[in-house]
């Protein structure tokens, strides 16, 4: 222990006609002292310093498995199990974090949906969980009962009381999981989308990241595989790529058609028309379905069109005649080149 502890006392600042300055000055010095004294003995602590009631106390203290919400969490002191009372952490320790905050839920008469976080080992899972009102008694990660110390319901424990923790009986899914996988020796990071069926992995979607390429897979209701992998190109494999055909109506003198809408549009004519075209953002395969209305007879006049010879085609005008413009963009400039198959009957 420093030579001069036994001095702190005689050493406090005693003032007699010092400005207010000197005064400041002298009681920062002597705390500063202070403040070297405290920091000496803490790093010097052992457990001679404290009796054996004392030290025992601390230990029990530290081998708690379960601690009030209030509770401050150093780096010198871990705990296996937090659970707060009314916050939304309920289980924080070392290797596993879950944001379940049933106990106050219960305590609310809240019996909504709960969402909550849950991180354990190399994983990420997004939960959620519905409860029709029913009641279970609390259990902790070990599958133990929980049990209120006392009657105050500040803190737990697994050691029986007659106070049972109880909350909610929820029917719980994992709705999303972040994660690493080992394939081939390997760690890829995997996303997991959809709670599924209950079924193997029906009705989940796969995100994957390898070093080269990437692959989203989804599990049909059924178990059929639908994958999308993505490398320098994207290969859909077996399944088909569908658009949704975006409808314009009725086309009355004039109508932009806007590419950005979608691959495949259509349009019915009401009268003679003027098309213009709003360029897709890029190359790209485009269709356009034609319709005249029920009088019929309108004309049609298009853009910058290039045609197969140069020879532009005639476009049918019965009524509710259809006819199909396939258009393909460079994804420069303003023309397209055409190819037009007419005179399909509406049936």
């Amino acid at each position: 222990m420093p030579h001069n502890f036994s001095m702190l006392d005689t050493q406090f600042p005693h003032f007699t006609d010092e400005t207010t300055a000197e005064k400041l000055r002298k009681i920062q010095d002597y705390l500063f002292m202070l403040l070297e004294q405290l920091k000496y003995i803490l790093n010097n602590l052992d457990r001679d310093n404290f009796n054996d009631a004392a030290l025992q106390e601390i230990k029990d203290e530290i081998a708690e498995d379960i601690v009030a919400a209030d509770i401050v969490i150093s780096n010198t002191v871990i705990t296996r199990n937090l659970y707060a009372e009314f916050g939304d952490i309920a289980e924080l320790t070392v290797d596993r974090l879950l944001s379940a905050n049933k106990v106050a839920r219960y305590k609310n008469l809240d019996t909504s949906e709960i969402n909550y976080l849950w991180i354990e080992g190399q994983s990420i899972k997004l939960m959620t969980g519905v409860t029709d009102g029913s009641t279970t008694q609390h259990r902790d990660r070990y599958n133990r009962l929980l049990y209120w110390k006392d009657e105050n319901k500040l803190s737990m424990s697994a050691e029986p009381t007659a106070y049972p923790v109880i909350v909610y009986d929820y029917e719980e899914l994992c709705k999303a999981e972040f994660s690493f996988v080992d394939v081939n020796g390997t760690y890829v990071p995997m996303i997991i989308l959809g709670a599924g069926t209950g079924e193997g992995d029906n009705d989940k979607l796969f995100i994957q990241k390898f070093e080269d390429t990437a692959k989203i897979r989804y599990v049909t209701d059924d178990g059929r595989d639908v994958m999308l992998e993505m490398s320098e190109d994207i290969n859909a494999g077996e399944s088909t790529i569908c658009f949704e055909e975006y409808n314009n109506g009725e086309s009355g003198s004039s109508m932009e058609i806007d590419w950005t809408k979608g691959n495949h549009q259509s349009v019915t004519l009401t009268d003679d028309c003027a098309l213009t075209f709003k360029n897709p953002s890029g190359a790209a395969m485009l269709s356009l379905r034609i319709f005249q209305d029920g009088a019929g007879g309108h004309s049609l006049t298009l853009p910058r069109v290039s045609w197969p010879g140069g020879i532009s085609p005639a476009f049918s005008n019965g009524p509710y005649n259809c006819d199909i413009l396939t258009l393909y963009y460079p994804g420069i400039g303003n023309t397209y080149y055409g190819q037009l198959s007419n005179n399909f009957l509406v049936v």
